[in-house]
């Protein structure tokens, strides 16, 4: 697997991308055109943010 180095370009995303793709995952490929309110990439980065209270 490719060395994660930056953000994932999805905005409502928290997770890191990679140097040859700018989003972390194809949902968020997907979704960034269409976006949601929060992530649901699945990824431990984005579901430890949706669990938390907001504060």
């Amino acid at each position: 697997m490719p060395e994660k180095t930056d953000k994932c370009s999805n905005p409502e995303c928290n997770c890191a991308s990679n140097l040859e793709n700018e989003y972390c995952s194809e949902y968020c490929e997907r979704v960034v055109h269409d976006p949601e309110v929060g992530c649901r990439c699945g990824h431990p980065e984005c579901r430890q943010e949706a669990t938390q209270p907001a504060s």
